[in-house]
């Protein structure tokens, strides 16, 4: 997780971590994996960088006034544990951001034309909207609005729909190290079979069409935006 003026919290790799630090923010880092934080404490020395599990963190109840979860509820094996954790350590009337996909957008992703197992798993994990709110509410927040979001051509992050217009991506194999989906549940026999479709197809235009029939009005990820109550 990380931490916001006065004190705010996010989870992640220490990207959105440290630009928050560059804006003004007092961010506080939180993640499970040693290995990960030793990876991420290079990149700033003004972020406090924290081992320890979303579900019990070492902080004192309302230290905090916000927390952001970037790209990690999915991995939770608890989220109302989780929720609850982080209510506890905000200050009432704080926001916690979460920023995610939902089942419904990640259906609509024209990379499940080329990759339909892989696609399939990784939705399996991910929480419905529903779920979610559910789990929020239960926790002490506010029930959130979700705010949905659209991948722009310039992104600079590069996750997993980071090359809805950029189909280059899918062929570089250190992009595809960085995508849980594709190191978890994608097979040696899916990935060339995916990556030969998707090369014939933007040899021959056909990729457009399925990239036509990707658009959608719902977003490709969105913001759950709740309040502690």
């Amino acid at each position: 997780m990380t931490g916001i003026k006065p004190g705010r919290v996010v989870c992640g790799t220490g990207n959105y971590t440290t630009a928050l630090a560059r804006h003004g923010f007092k961010m506080t880092a939180v993640d499970p994996s040693r290995e990960m934080l030793g990876h991420a404490r290079h990149k700033s020395d003004d972020v406090r960088w924290v081992n320890s599990y979303s579900d019990d963190m070492p902080f004192s109840t309302g230290e905090f006034s916000g927390a952001v979860a970037t790209l990690t509820i999915h991995h939770w094996p608890n989220r109302r544990a989780s929720f609850t954790e982080i209510r506890r350590i905000l200050k009432t009337g704080t926001r916690f951001v979460i920023f995610s996909s939902t089942p419904e957008q990640m259906n609509s992703y024209w990379i499940g034309h080329y990759f339909p197992r892989t696609m399939a798993s990784t939705i399996w994990r991910m929480p419905t909207a529903e779920t979610v709110s559910l789990a929020l509410v239960a926790a002490g927040f506010t029930e959130p609005r979700c705010v949905p979001w659209f991948v722009p051509d310039d992104l600079m992050d590069l996750f997993w729909y980071a090359g809805k217009d950029r189909s280059d991506l899918y062929f570089d194999p250190t992009y595809r190290a960085g995508i849980s989906g594709f190191r978890e549940y994608c097979s040696d026999h899916e990935l060339e079979d995916g990556l030969r479709r998707l090369r014939s197809d933007l040899d021959t235009g056909h990729w457009r069409e399925v990239r036509r029939a990707a658009e959608t009005l719902i977003g490709d990820y969105c913001f759950f935006v709740a309040e502690a109550v």
